[in-house]
């Protein structure tokens, strides 16, 4: 189980204490303000508000099993032009998992073959209008996607998304991934610190920024590893 550092605790608690102060500052310092992150969990979500920045991708505050992630961006414009479905979880093929993970308390949604996990939606009718409100708000020229070795999955999906090539929908876009040791072998993976000795990373969003410079990668000058 992870169990974050003290000076893991010390950053993340200052980044909560100074949000009103630090805002202003984190825009200046970033010359890329109109940008779409596709994650495969909050992740996202954590990064807009990190900045204090309107989020501009249908995924904020959901998370997927590892291999719908792959399948959802690797036809990202197929998916998203799907109608999404809310169900219940009880209704997910995923629902054994759910169990086991403790993640039945929010709403699940469906487009075609994928399910997305909607943690922290609870009125179906919201979630679908926010859905669909945010897949409007995609900026196409400046993608983000983001990937994390969690939610069942294998280094061969790891190799999958480092495969990956968006050139066909975006003019623009960026590629990272949390692992859980160093895998150079992939350059577009960060190594963070704590899940070397279990089966998957259970927490990225704790360490959201720790373990790479967030602002060189978002402003395009590469994946720099702290």
């Amino acid at each position: 189980m992870f169990k974050p550092s003290l000076k893991q605790r010390v950053i993340r608690k200052t980044q909560r204490l100074l949000p009103q102060i630090m805002l202003p500052l984190r825009r200046k310092l970033i010359n890329n303000k109109d940008f779409t992150i596709i994650a495969n969990n909050c992740w996202g979500g954590i990064t807009y508000e990190y900045f204090g920045m309107q989020k501009l991708s249908p995924t904020v505050g959901m998370w997927f099993f590892a291999d719908d992630y792959i399948k959802f961006i690797s036809n990202l414009k197929h998916y998203v032009g799907l109608e999404i479905h809310i169900i219940s979880p009880e209704e997910s093929k995923y629902y054994e998992k759910l169990i086991t993970m403790g993640s039945t308390s929010g709403l699940v949604g469906v487009l075609g073959d994928i399910e997305i996990v909607m943690l922290h939606f609870h009125d179906k009718e919201i979630a679908k209008e926010k859905w669909e409100r945010r897949v409007e708000r995609i900026n196409w020229d400046n993608l983000i996607f983001k990937f994390s070795y969690m939610n069942d999955c294998t280094y061969e999906l790891l190799a999958e998304f480092e495969k990956l090539d968006f050139t066909d929908i975006s003019s623009n876009y960026k590629k990272i991934m949390f692992v859980p040791k160093p895998m150079p072998e992939f350059k577009s993976a960060i190594y963070i610190h704590g899940f070397e000795n279990e089966p998957q990373i259970t927490n990225d969003t704790f360490v959201f920024n720790q373990y790479f410079k967030l602002y060189s990668f978002i402003n395009g000058k590469g994946l720099i590893q702290k």
